[in-house]
């Protein structure tokens, strides 16, 4: 069995310090064999379609980015450690976002050093995107609806797998995939985000769900299909935007 945690979309400079610190903690607490990081690292807002307001430099974004990489190597030394690039990510290599005579310098992997340390998945919806711990499958995540994380672990899991996203920052719990009342051999569990619920956004849509939060279990790596689950996973919610807004 390997162990893991799975953590996502910490959009700095607006990462949740506390959430930051305490995922830290967990994996030097825990020591797990394979650290995930699901994507959306930083908030890429100089390759935003939309105006903004804010102050910080994509080199401010970067600097803050590489240093939580670090620490994650620094806190889990002899751990396998796993990037999926998250659509935040994508954006500076994205055509139409930045333009194309300076794009390579802004590039995401030329200018993060730690991230040469990290096995790097790009950003796509497809199984080649996706990295896998036997039955458990790691990604990003593409869609957002109510469904989204249940779709998606049937299109890029396996049978009788889990699938671990983030994406949406809406941390949910394990939960089995139906059609109607049947189940299906298909799981989700979503790690939600670790990023400040704040944003402006966001003030008139629906947060009600983002949560702060990571993913943590087992799974068995395993060189021929089951017809049985061979994991056990968690999704632990730190705190919620409820909480969070109205205690």
């Amino acid at each position: 069995m390997k162990s893991f945690i799975a953590f996502s979309c910490s959009h700095f400079p607006f990462e949740h310090k506390p959430t930051i610190n305490r995922i830290l903690n967990e994996i030097q607490d825990r020591q797990p064999d394979v650290v995930v990081h699901l994507g959306d690292l930083i908030e890429a807002d100089a390759a935003s379609q939309w105006g903004s307001e804010v102050s910080h430099s994509l080199q401010d974004e970067f600097d803050g980015a590489n240093g939580f990489l670090q620490d994650l190597l620094d806190a889990s030394p002899k751990a396998e450690h796993v990037f999926m690039m998250g659509n935040h990510d994508f954006n500076l290599e994205n055509p139409g976002r930045i333009d194309k005579r300076i794009r390579s310098l802004c590039g995401f992997k030329r200018n993060l050093p730690a991230l040469k340390s990290f096995k790097v998945y790009d950003y796509a919806y497809n199984r080649r995107a996706v990295h896998r711990i036997g039955q458990v499958s790691f990604y990003h995540g593409n869609e957002c609806g109510a469904s989204s994380d249940e779709a998606q672990s049937i299109i890029l899991g396996v049978p009788y797998g889990l699938g671990i996203s983030g994406h949406t920052h809406r941390g949910t719990p394990v939960t089995q995939a139906r059609k109607g009342q049947i189940p299906l051999p298909y799981w989700s569990a979503n790690a939600g985000c670790s990023r400040e619920f704040d944003c402006d956004f966001m003030l008139q849509k629906r947060q009600f769900r983002w949560s702060h939060g990571m993913v943590v279990g087992e799974a068995k790596e395993l060189k021929s299909p089951r017809l049985k689950c061979c994991w056990e996973a968690e999704s632990v919610v730190f705190d919620r935007y409820d909480d969070a807004m109205y205690k």
